[in-house]
């Protein structure tokens, strides 16, 4: 069963970009960084959350290609699918699972593994044509983790700020997918991009999202949660739950506020 955030505010922003049938609102007043150029000060993830994933999982991403559709479709309400891979590729299986998703309803998001071997412009470009076509996709998540990262942590904070750049650019919001001692290890516990939602990766086998966390990296807690891996429709998938969160932004290299004309 699901429970849904009962919010007050006047404006919904990214009403198809998370994924689960999800909302995520601003308060009255408030512009995100990645609508406009104003620095957002408060964003709430409202989503879903799961209580009971026993035949279905609601909220899943996706690496395989889609075996069948119909199945799929009948058993979730929001896919992430994986656009790029870490070798520097669009991931082959992404323009396929469009192709066999196109009856797909629900909401869809997107996620990359990105690699030190390509430039970031070079694989964000790549990226923004593959998601050109499919405008209900305004959510990315980037996956911090894995070995391939840079054994300098200042050279892999600039890598991932450019990347959430050309994001910004394009007026996606960017979500980061990572866990407490890949953070640590890869960014030397930077909280530069505590401004950003937080995807973390706790294969714990247990759906709720705060269970276990400890912040890390200037979050306060997790947006979502990927809690484990499990098979649906034939299609192996990553099991996640999402779950209102609130917190503050604060001024970071990331986002600035623009200067007064005097």
């Amino acid at each position: 069963f699901f429970f849904f955030f009962n919010d007050t505010a006047t404006t919904e922003i990214y009403t198809r970009s998370i994924v689960g049938s999800v909302r995520c609102v601003q308060e009255t007043g408030i512009n995100a960084e990645y609508m406009g150029n104003i620095e957002m000060r408060f964003l709430i993830l409202c989503v879903l959350l799961v209580g009971s994933l026993a035949a279905t999982y609601p909220f899943v991403d996706m690496w395989e290609e889609v075996r069948d559709p119909k199945c799929i479709i009948a058993a979730v309400k929001g896919i992430c699918f994986r656009v790029y891979t870490g070798i520097g590729k669009i991931d082959p299986n992404f323009p396929k699972n469009m192709v066999k998703m196109k009856d797909f309803k629900g909401n869809m998001s997107a996620y990359i593994i990105p690699s030190q071997k390509v430039e970031v412009k070079k694989q964000a470009a790549d990226i923004l044509l593959a998601l050109k076509n499919y405008t209900n996709i305004k959510m990315v998540g980037i996956v911090v983790e894995g070995r391939d990262w840079n054994t300098e942590p200042t050279k892999n904070v600039q890598f991932l700020t450019a990347f959430v750049n050309e994001f910004k650019k394009a007026k996606l919001l960017t979500v980061i997918q990572t866990e407490e001692r890949a953070w640590d290890r890869i960014m030397d516990r930077n909280s530069d991009f505590a401004t950003l939602p937080l995807w973390w990766n706790q294969h714990d086998n247990q759906p709720e999202p705060g269970r276990r966390f400890r912040p890390f990296g200037g979050w306060r807690q997790p947006n979502a949660k990927q809690y484990g891996s499990g098979e649906l429709c034939g299609n192996s998938v990553g099991k996640d739950s999402l779950y209102v969160a609130q917190y503050s932004h604060k001024k970071t290299d990331l986002i600035k506020k623009k200067k007064k004309k005097k």
